[in-house]
């Protein structure tokens, strides 16, 4: 079984290069397993990278996980590895191969979490087995794959980060100079917000970590990498604020060295003043809410609660306690007006953020929104409300001063806001 060797693929998307968690998560019960397994990052290799890869000989399967922003991009590195005299057998994975198994070129499509799936379907070939009957595994034009339960996420191993390095990743995040790991704590979201595929990914059932792996993950990460801060990727964090107290009073006793960040989005409803203070004390330094818009109507259609004010309230107290905050807007929403993109920009101004994320509403597969449905809007809507807000001498230092930057970095600043609105990233809430 040890003679079966796996390659990971990761296909970035966005502007940030932000670490192929998922695929760390697939490593660890491969290599323990027995399976030798490397990873390639194809954002930095290039299509070319990964054929000189392949032309060694020595894979037998490839995992990719597949983001649909990234999907084409997928569907090239499929036919290049197709038009090879001996083919690896093609394992994808990831939101878009769960969500669109048909519009992806595999062997394989593993639907839902991976870590279990992926480990069968490479035990059935090295064994010799049909992966048919494997429940989560989908073969293209196979029986309908039987749905795996979800995982209990205590017994899952932590990933593995030996085969993509932790110091190559998150490069530009801030501030500059710290190392910085990706790591989730719960996976799984009890509401239905109109834009967010989460509840199909990864189901309904919102399931932790047990506090003391995570803590126990978190010093590892410090001694073994050198990490600084935890970029926690849960697309609902704060949603239990029993957990929460709990995992922040283990990390405030046991201290393992490190802060972390919410940076994901969370639902401003799922906090209160107190609960801020605490994450503070545990170590949060900074945090993203996900505001989306100002006007009540769109706020009840999105399944969110349109209270302003609260909102407001929440804000200022996570910069009483000491965090950064950002904010995340959405344009191009169903029935939005130039009037109501004009109210939710205003209102924006008024918050104390650091940061200000405005973000193109997208009928991503997985979300309830059909493109129909969402308002069109050019490039340029997006890149002014940016120019707007930044522009503002305020708001420029506030920014400056979360950044830890001086005015003489002002020019290379500059040039990477132009490089968010060419290249947008899409909210993250949305879980795709």
């Amino acid at each position: 079984m040890s003679d079966m060797s796996v390659l990971l693929v990761h296909i970035p998307v966005g502007f940030e290069e932000s670490y192929p968690l998922g695929l760390a998560a697939i490593a660890a019960p491969l290599i323990n397993a027995g399976f030798t397994v490397d990873g390639l990052d194809v954002g930095r290799s290039g299509i070319s990278g990964l054929a000189q890869r392949l032309d060694r000989g020595d894979v037998d399967v490839i995992g990719m996980g597949i983001w649909t922003p990234g999907a084409h991009q997928a569907r090239e590195v499929s036919a290049m590895i197709r038009a090879l005299p001996k083919a690896p057998y093609i394992v994808t994975g990831g939101p878009h191969a769960t969500l669109c198994p048909e519009d992806v070129d595999t062997d394989c499509a593993v639907i839902g979490e991976g870590e279990a799936t992926f480990t069968d379907v490479v035990e059935a070939l090295a064994a010799g087995r049909s992966i048919d009957g494997i429940a989560g595994a989908q073969r293209p034009n196979g029986p309908k794959c039987i749905s795996r339960k979800w995982l209990d996420l205590g017994l899952v191993p932590v990933p593995d980060r030996s085969v993509f390095a932790v110091s190559d990743y998150h490069r530009e995040h801030l501030p500059r100079g710290r190392r910085f790991a990706s790591a989730y704590t719960s996976r799984g979201c009890r509401h239905h917000c109109s834009y967010c595929s989460s509840p199909k990914l990864w189901g309904q059932v919102h399931r932790y970590r047990p506090a003391e792996q995570v803590v126990a993950e978190w010093r590892q990460l410090r001694l073994d990498h050198g990490v600084d801060g935890i970029l926690i990727e849960d697309d609902l964090f704060t949603h239990d604020s029993e957990r929460v107290i709990t995992l922040c009073e283990h990390l405030i006793r046991e201290s393992p060295g490190v802060h972390w960040e919410l940076l994901n989005g969370i639902r401003p409803d799922s906090v209160d003043p107190k609960l801020l203070a605490l994450m503070a004390r545990a170590g949060c330094t900074r945090i993203a809410f996900g505001i989306e818009t100002a006007g009540a109507k769109s706020l009840k259609r999105m399944g969110r609660t349109p209270d302003m004010a609260k909102v407001a309230n929440l804000v200022r107290a996570a910069v009483d306690a000491g965090m950064s905050t950002t904010g995340y807007f959405m344009i191009g929403l169903p029935n939005e007006t130039p009037t109501d993109r004009s109210e939710m920009f205003q209102w924006a101004t008024t918050l104390p953020l650091d940061f200000a994320h405005f973000c193109q509403a997208s009928a991503w597969p997985g979300t309830r929104w059909t493109d129909d449905e969402l308002t069109p809007l050019p490039p340029r809507v997006r890149a002014s409300l940016y120019a707007r807000y930044y522009l503002h001498p305020g708001r420029a230092r506030r920014l400056m001063r979360a950044m830890n930057l001086g005015w003489g970095s002002l020019v290379d600043l500059t040039r990477r806001w132009m490089r968010w609105v060419q290249r947008p990233i899409q909210f993250k809430g949305e879980s795709q």
